[in-house]
């Protein structure tokens, strides 16, 4: 955290919070959580809604995941470069990827 701009108590940190709701094929499929902590990059966190008709088969364990997940979604086959993203766009475009990978996979119907 060396570019963190403000000063603070070890173990305090401020950051930035946007949120983000996601359509699958015109089906409300998932939350992303976009933080950013200031002079840093940007990282997500998603939900994906469950669903007892479109994606039924989704594993309970792939409905949440961070973009520091890496090992909890290669068993699904899903991989992704970086944890860390320089731009809100990256961040968001990789979250989308990867929720698109996971829902079309596991889809039931749509």
């Amino acid at each position: 955290m060396d570019t963190y701009p403000y000063q603070h108590a070890e173990g305090s940190l401020l950051y930035q919070e946007e949120t983000y709701h996601f359509r699958f094929k015109g089906v409300g499929a998932a939350t992303i959580a976009l933080y950013n902590v200031p002079g840093e990059q940007y990282y997500f966190a998603c939900t994906i809604e469950p669903s007892n008709q479109h994606w039924v088969y989704l594993p309970e364990v792939l409905r949440s995941f961070t973009s520091a997940g890496h090992n909890q979604l290669a068993e699904a086959g899903v991989t992704w470069p970086h944890a860390f993203f320089e731009t809100r766009e990256q961040a968001l475009q990789t979250a989308i990827e990867i929720i698109e990978q996971l829902l079309t996979r596991y889809q039931s119907s749509l």
